[in-house]
């Protein structure tokens, strides 16, 4: 095993064995193990970023995004026959980089039986984040698209989408958005420039229903993992991507040459995942003489679901 098991924490080890008893004793899923000693979930969990998908190996680098503060993560992982590993790593074991702000195994961990599923948790002394979702990884499923990605009629819908608010032939869901201005026409002085504002608020994205061998399925109906998003464009895991959507967006902005800080409220439309944005806008403060004035704007911008 690529595993260094003299780093597992004892009752992890322990805890391990009783979970996959437990597992083949009754054909329940595994499940990470609940961690004694953290007096509170106060970091943010980790985004499992590899291994994911239908890519088998007979083992595998696993690589996470770094929670802030963190001074070590805790990996757990379970193979296809529900065995499972628990172990610690402290950050100086690991390749965490500042740029990329990712932090990954050095050295592969053996999945023999090339499929699985993994989580991870952040460690700060004695404060734990909550476990991140399940990555699942390995064989291709015999499952098809349609059991893999839409849930059952009557299921909870994800906290965004209106499943009741239909137009056309899809359905709208709602998430956050950031953005930063690329470049800006302003409409009274006529002249185009870079423009160095952020901004947030709240896409409002429109998904055309899926068309699959079930009929078409609405977007409340696909998983979460099905979709498509700015980070996970749409491939051959992902079945539904929006077609548009409305953001309306403040962005902020203060400049060298002024102490007044410009505020400007913008409608903008996104295209390919919120990650191409072009609307309108106004500057509500800024320099005398430019409050009020109109601009056309494109800025880059990246999209969050509920």
């Amino acid at each position: 095993m690529g595993m260094h098991l003299s780093r597992v924490p004892f009752r992890y080890i322990l805890f391990s064995a009783l979970v996959a008893v437990f597992q083949s004793s009754d054909g329940r899923a595994a499940q990470p193990p609940a961690l004694e000693g953290a007096v509170a979930v106060t970091l943010v969990s980790p985004i499992p970023i590899s291994p994911s998908g239908t890519a088998s190996a007979p083992s595998s680098i696993f690589s996470w995004a770094q929670t802030r503060g963190a001074g070590s993560y805790v990996l757990w992982y379970a193979d296809g026959n529900g065995r499972t590993q628990v172990i610690e790593f402290p950050t100086s074991e690991l390749d965490c980089s500042d740029t990329t702000l990712v932090c990954k195994t050095k050295t592969p961990i053996e999945t023999p039986e090339a499929i699985g599923e993994w989580a991870v948790r952040a460690v700060k002394q004695t404060e734990y984040s909550s476990w991140s979702k399940i990555m699942t990884f390995g064989k291709e499923s015999t499952s098809t698209v349609f059991d893999r990605c839409v849930l059952p009629e009557g299921s909870s819908v994800l906290t965004g989408d209106f499943s009741n608010v239909r137009m056309f032939s899809g359905e709208w869901s709602v998430g956050t958005s950031v953005q930063a201005q690329a470049i800006r026409y302003d409409f009274s002085t006529k002249q185009a420039g870079f423009n160095n504002g952020l901004g947030a608020g709240a896409s409002f994205r429109y998904y055309k229903d899926v068309k699959m061998a079930g009929g078409n399925i609405p977007v409340s109906r696909i998983r979460q993992e099905c979709r498509a998003s700015s980070f996970r464009l749409k491939s051959e895991t992902t079945v539904a991507a929006p077609f548009f959507s409305v953001t309306p967006t403040l962005f902020a902005s203060k400049l060298n040459d002024t102490a007044n800080l410009i505020v400007q409220p913008a409608i903008m439309f996104g295209f390919f995942e919120d990650i191409i944005n072009i609307g309108v806008g106004f500057n509500l403060t800024g320099r005398p003489g430019e409050v009020g004035d109109v601009f056309l704007l494109m800025s880059l911008g990246t999209g969050f679901q509920f």
